[in-house]
């Protein structure tokens, strides 16, 4: 039975008084405990104090944060975990013996992997399987019926993407779409290749295949939760896949040169560097140091035109504001621009000024503040608009 309201509480605690009828004890089950209102839990908090020698309570639920402090603190608190594949295999073998059912170990593998810890899931695969299946239970047979794509295919997808082939990824997606896999276990099995590359990749201290997987991975993420409530997943898919595919390889063909601002990447006197590479290195590195500040420190960096010269790294800004708030700043932008250039390395903020355009008086040419780029950060994080500028004097 399932207690939510107040009066039920109270009928309950009024029954517990009661002796069983059989039995030493008796046993109250309120599962999804979560769901009780305030006043329920409020006349429950008195017979939880003070329980009856003959009653237990047991309290299921899967949002433990949303039980009052008053109450756990009168509990014992027990944490179910997943099991392990091997549990589950175990299990399933138990029950496949019991119901003299074939079932090749492979495919007992792939049911409880596909469970993810769950035991009642992993029975509830294996009971749709039994039905289904036309004599034993195979590898391929399993994941037919189960909509589970074969991991082969799901590696070459992978490949695909992460080579920037986008029109192999398509074909790939489709292939693995007739072939009757459900989308939504093909984006699972994704980030799961995904993510064993990227770990094997942070062993290697491949910083920039880790990059790289740590971004689709970040995608495939949000993909598996816009997928099984899109209306179209099929062309979510597609789209997702292709977008990672084509941004890689737009990545891949970009020249890439050694980061700038290193020892062994300074200029010797017989070497000499055109300007464009220096500024395409500066912004470069300076883009990953914009990526690894907060949103609130990055926004009065934005503004900034870095310079590397030497063991001095220049950021020029054109608003005064932003000036003064980087240099407010600095604390938290130092040590990533040491892990970029090096502990040496020194920075310098300058407010550029503006030029007067010809035909025009020399003076500052203010710009208009709704093109600020704090401005525009603070309107687009609170999806804003601006109603009313007022100057202020400094």
């Amino acid at each position: 039975m399932f207690w939510s309201r107040a009066h039920e509480i109270r009928d309950l605690r009024e029954k517990v008084n009661l002796a069983p009828a059989l039995g030493p004890f008796k046993v109250y089950i309120i599962d999804e405990a979560h769901m009780l209102t305030e006043p329920a839990f409020n006349a429950l908090l008195k017979t939880l104090e003070e329980p009856p020698a003959h009653v237990v309570f047991v309290l299921c639920t899967t949002d433990a944060q949303k039980i009052p402090l008053t109450v756990i603190g009168r509990c014992q608190q027990f944490v179910f975990r997943r099991h392990s594949e091997e549990q589950i295999t175990s299990r399933l073998t138990h029950i496949a013996l019991s119901e003299n059912v074939q079932v090749d170990a492979e495919a007992m593998q792939l049911i409880a992997r596909t469970a993810q810890g769950s035991m009642r899931d992993a029975v509830g695969l294996l009971d749709q399987l039994v039905p289904l299946a036309a004599g034993p239970i195979s590898l391929d047979g399993a994941r037919s019926l189960l909509g589970i794509a074969d991991p082969r295919l799901l590696d070459s997808l992978l490949d695909h993407v992460l080579e920037g082939r986008a029109a192999e990824a398509l074909e790939e997606v489709n292939r693995v779409y007739s072939a009757g896999a459900e989308l939504r276990q093909v984006v699972r099995g994704l980030m799961e290749g995904c993510r064993d590359r990227l770990v094997a990749a942070l062993t290697r201290h491949d910083q920039a295949t880790a990059r790289r997987l740590s971004a689709v991975l970040d995608a495939l993420l949000h993909l598996d939760g816009e997928v099984r409530r899109h209306a179209e997943p099929r062309f979510l898919v597609e789209a997702t896949l292709a977008r990672l595919a084509v941004e890689v390889g737009t990545v891949e063909q970009k020249p890439t040169s050694p980061p700038a601002g290193f020892a062994g990447d300074l200029p010797t006197s017989g070497e000499a560097k055109t300007p464009q590479a220096v500024e395409a290195k500066s912004v470069a590195g300076w883009a990953e140091v914009l990526d690894k500040l907060s949103r609130t420190v990055r926004a009065a960096y934005l503004d900034a035109k870095p310079e590397v010269s030497g063991s001095t790294l220049v950021l020029w800004f054109q608003y005064g504001f932003h000036h003064k708030k980087a240099q407010e700043q600095s604390a938290q932008l130092l040590p990533l621009v040491r892990a970029w250039l090096g502990d040496t390395v020194t920075v310098e903020f300058k407010l550029r000024e503006v030029t007067a355009e010809p035909g025009k008086p020399a003076g500052k040419t203010p710009a208009s503040p709704e093109d600020d780029p704090f401005v525009r950060e603070v309107v687009r994080r609170f999806d804003g608009r601006v109603t009313r500028v007022k100057e202020v004097s400094e």
